[in-house]
């Protein structure tokens, strides 16, 4: 029955969605393969488990942690956001256990890393001898889940005061649960300049991502791999800027103020113009249900963000105007 009853928890675990599948515009900006985010187990002189969270990169994540004992029916579940770096998440009592006493915890065999650069799944089983004592699981995304957004934050032009530039707007191409694109109209803002210009930051933030490896190619950047520098903002929403030139000027982890030079722009494929294009997104809600745990596909939102330009202030900018930058905030 224990085993049966561990085998049915570890299922429920594996249930869990890997978000692997998703081909979110984001997936080109990071470039570190380790996890963000390691669940570590320790014993204390109770003989009780503690389990925490070590976030090992920048910036918010959003995590869903469940845990079990292989002989008890009990299932732990907690959902939380984590900024700082280390977080207790629970503590499993020692008479809660085995009735062996537990000298140590042991690691089992962990599973492959599994989900995009983004987020992931991370499962690992612990073992008193040849016993399974505990089994758990953690789910990460990268974001503050439902962040409270600034709705009223006017955010500069991404060149240097007074500079003149052409706007256009596209859509962006999440993919759902099936992996079939979704249109989010006009949500990709892109800026022109005639000549190649300095990107500067449209919000002050942290860095937490960054992809700085593409060469271009005969002066010109593939559209489809670009370089880019992605930055969480106080409200939770992170701005990513896709197609600077490499060598980019900023680091991860770094905070930097509104402003701040990035990089250069760049000039892409059949554009005689050079540009840098933005979008902004945020972490949206999970659905939880008995037995189950359903994610929304994409799991980011995007949202139209309002500028202050030189003709205007508050503003949806417009496709095919051309704006001047107002650095004054």
């Amino acid at each position: 029955m224990k085993l049966n009853l561990a085998l049915l928890i570890f299922n429920i675990f594996l249930a869990l969605p890997s978000i692997a599948q998703q081909a979110d515009t984001i997936k080109n900006v990071k470039i570190e393969r380790k996890p963000p985010i390691e669940i570590q187990l320790s014993v204390n002189n109770e003989k009780a488990i503690n389990i925490t969270s070590h976030k090992m990169l920048p910036g918010s994540y959003t995590l869903l942690f469940s845990s079990g004992l292989a002989q008890s029916p009990i299932v732990y579940r907690e959902s939380f956001v984590q900024k700082n770096n280390v977080r207790n998440i629970t503590t499993v009592p020692g008479n809660n256990l085995t009735a062996q006493v537990v000298d140590k915890v042991l690691p089992g065999q962990r599973s492959n890393f599994r989900g995009n650069e983004q987020s992931g799944n991370l499962t690992e089983s612990y073992f008193n001898g040849q016993q399974t004592i505990l089994l758990y699981r953690c789910f990460y995304t990268q974001g503050e889940l439902n962040p409270k957004i600034d709705s009223n934050y006017n955010y500069i032009l991404p060149y240097s005061n007074g500079k003149k530039m052409l706007v256009r707007r596209s859509a962006l191409y999440p993919t759902n649960e099936l992996g079939k694109k979704i249109i989010d109209e006009d949500k990709l803002h892109l800026f022109y300049t005639a000549e190649q210009d300095t990107v500067v930051a449209i919000r002050g933030g942290l860095v937490i991502q960054i992809k700085d490896i593409v060469e271009l190619n005969n002066g010109v950047a593939n559209t489809n791999n670009m370089n880019a520098v992605a930055i969480e903002h106080e409200d939770g929403t992170m701005a990513t800027y896709q197609g600077l030139k490499k060598g980019i000027w900023v680091s991860v982890g770094q905070k930097i103020r509104i402003g701040q030079a990035l990089g250069f722009n760049t000039k892409k494929t059949g554009s005689d113009k050079f540009n840098v294009s933005i979008y902004i997104r945020y972490l949206k809600a999970f659905e939880e249900k008995p037995g189950q745990i359903s994610w929304p596909y994409p799991l980011y939102a995007y949202m139209v963000p309002k500028f202050q330009t030189v003709e205007t202030k508050d503003v949806n900018l417009i496709g095919g105007k051309i704006y001047t930058s107002s650095q004054s905030h």
